[in-house]
């Protein structure tokens, strides 16, 4: 009986096997970690700010609508231009939230590098999600 899904075994340069999973899971973890480290400073912001609940309460939805618009708008994607590429694109978008967070200064610094955060997020939540499907058969086997 010959597996359907023989490709994911195929003679491709890179990591395979549990290497693999680890290096995916591994880059799937520090990336959402990264994202989510500026929520415990939400309450040295708003001192610093001088915001109110209400804002702390957009700035969190704002994280949540890029999450939103990069699956939306961005999800099919890594079907067309590879997930690689979306993948280095989601890591782009993290690191150019961080400086964000560092050196911005005020509520819409936060809420930019809040969206840029969430673009980041989704990105690799649409990318990581896909599960390979094996390629149609011909015919009987």
């Amino acid at each position: 009986m010959q597996s359907n899904f023989r490709f994911l075994t195929s003679r491709r340069p890179g990591l395979r096997g549990w290497q693999a999973v680890v290096g995916i899971g591994f880059s799937f973890a520090v990336t959402m970690m990264g994202t989510t480290l500026p929520t415990p400073l939400y309450p040295l912001y708003r001192a610093s700010y001088g915001f109110g609940e209400l804002t702390t309460t957009v700035v969190h939805a704002v994280y949540a609508v890029g999450v939103l618009a990069a699956l939306l708008l961005f999800g099919h994607w890594s079907d067309q231009i590879g997930r690689i590429r979306m993948l280095q694109a989601g890591v782009l978008l993290s690191a150019l939230s961080t400086p964000v967070f560092l050196i911005g200064e005020g509520t819409g610094w936060l809420l930019l590098g809040r969206l840029v955060s969430g673009l980041s997020a989704g990105i690799f939540t649409g990318t990581h999600a896909v599960v390979p499907r094996p390629p149609p058969t011909r015919g009987p086997s």
